[in-house]
């Protein structure tokens, strides 16, 4: 009975602590929970109770425990906040130094409770600048990197605090492929201070076009003035020319120096070597009226490959070129086509005369449809003419439809006829209704029709 009275009484106290623990991490805010000076620079720091306190303490790294009251003031700390009865208890720290990096600690009292909140200062220092560690199997003579051999670099930040956020960019090109994780050590110096080492590693495999691009760490730390300080290296890539599609060159004049260029991307520079019906013609040489000039470095392993054709001929339009470049790392071969619009002056029909031709069709095309359109409509000189052409007195498409129906009822030309007319009309006999049936005839339908005329 004894020992389960002392289990209840346990499991109170027990129960208790806990409580009391939990209201006291749930009601104690402070404001702000972490904070990033610079030493010298004043900061102010508060804990906040949800009512009223009888009392105030703060525990400062690398200081002793001072009691606080509004308005009061030691050592370079001073109260801050709007008072107890708003249950507020801060700090202000007049000057920063290296020894406040640290956890600060307040405690407020209410009544026979004591609540405590913490605030993380953290004192920064400025890490040393980044550099850049080249680690790959990718380097060939003259430091230079092997297109399409994997390339790792590290960045790296020491003795910072916090450590610096490191990032990677290729020209102006955020990279993040191939981006490891960012590893941070810490380490004690000389002056008994924890500080920070950042560590960031880039893995990718080298392309061409890599080759003149700037590599750059970056790294970010809130004493920097800038904000940033950058570690720079150029990369140096060796590849063999590289192949390009079929190359045509148009607009070229007969009769001048002509000038085919070729941009050849290559490092290092390549050798160039131009074969024309067989014959090779080396940079540098002239054979005949065909010239190879030597490459032309345009930067970035761009080159500029050019060859001249003194007097260009129809002849010359229809060869093939091939040029060939090469280094110690490979060959590749082009094929060059050239052409000239000059050559059809030559033939007699210059540009202006082709364009003529062309106008004069459009202009025929245009009057055979006007034609055709008019005489389908009856419409200008076609306007009133018959479809019917086949007008011969023995064609029985020539007897107009109106005069047969008239030749089959009489009787009813006459109905109608006497129906048209006034009341003057009845007092003529039947001839002249024939008579005036008739010229009706004529008037109606440009013809007379003498089978409905009495004779």
């Amino acid at each position: 009975m004894l020992d389960k009275r002392k289990f209840l009484f346990n499991s109170i106290i027990f129960n208790i602590i806990i409580f009391s623990v939990t209201v006291n991490a749930q009601q104690v805010d402070t404001d702000p929970k972490q904070v990033i000076v610079t030493e010298n620079q004043s900061v102010n720091l508060l804990c906040r109770f949800g009512k009223p306190i009888d009392s105030c303490s703060i525990d400062v790294p690398g200081e002793q425990t001072i009691l606080l009251r509004p308005q009061a003031s030691r050592d370079g700390l001073t109260y801050y906040g709007q008072g107890f009865e708003a249950g507020q208890c801060g700090v202000t720290i007049d000057r920063i130094q290296a020894k406040h990096n640290g956890v600060l600690r307040c405690n407020l009292g209410s009544g026979t409770y004591q609540y405590t909140g913490y605030v993380d200062i953290i004192v920064a220092v400025a890490p040393q600048p980044p550099e850049i560690e080249i680690f790959t199997s990718a380097v060939s003579r003259n430091n230079a990197l092997e297109v399409d051999k994997e390339f790792s670099a590290n960045c790296i930040s020491r003795d910072g605090r916090p450590a610096a956020n490191l990032s990677w960019f290729l020209d102006d090109e955020h990279v993040y492929e191939g981006v490891l994780e960012t590893q941070i050590s810490a380490n004690t110096d000389q002056r008994n201070r924890t500080l920070f080492t950042a560590e960031s590693q880039i893995r990718r495999y080298i392309r061409a076009d890599d080759n003149g691009k700037t590599l750059t760490c970056r790294a970010e730390h809130y004493v920097y003035e800038n904000g940033y300080v950058d570690a720079r290296t150029q990369l140096n890539v060796n590849y063999r020319p590289q192949a390009l599609p079929a190359i045509s060159i148009y607009g070229l004049i007969l009769d001048r120096t002509a000038f085919i260029n070729v941009t050849v991307r290559a490092n290092p520079r390549p050798r160039i070597e131009w074969i024309i019906d067989g014959q090779s013609i080396t940079e540098g040489r002239q054979v005949g009226r065909y010239e190879a000039y030597q490459p032309q470095n345009l930067g970035y392993g761009a080159y500029n490959v050019t060859l001249s054709i003194a007097g260009l001929t129809l002849e010359d339009t229809t060869r093939t070129y091939r040029l060939k470049a090469s280094n110690e790392f490979g060959q590749e071969e082009y094929t060059v086509r050239i052409s000239s619009l000059a050559a059809i002056e030559d033939s007699g029909i210059g540009i202006g005369g082709i364009v003529g031709i062309i106008l004069a069709c459009l202009i025929v095309v245009a009057a055979v449809v006007l034609v055709i359109v008019a005489r389908a409509t009856g419409r200008w000189c076609f306007a009133g003419a018959s479809l019917n052409t086949d007008i011969g007195p023995d064609s029985e498409a020539g007897i107009n439809p109106q005069s047969s129906e008239d030749e089959q009822h009489p009787n009813d030309d006459q109905h109608h006829q006497s129906a048209d007319t006034t009341d003057a009309h009845y007092e003529h006999d039947e001839s002249d209704k024939k008579i005036r049936n008739g010229k009706q005839h004529e008037n109606g339908n440009g013809k007379l029709d003498k089978t409905n005329t009495s004779v």
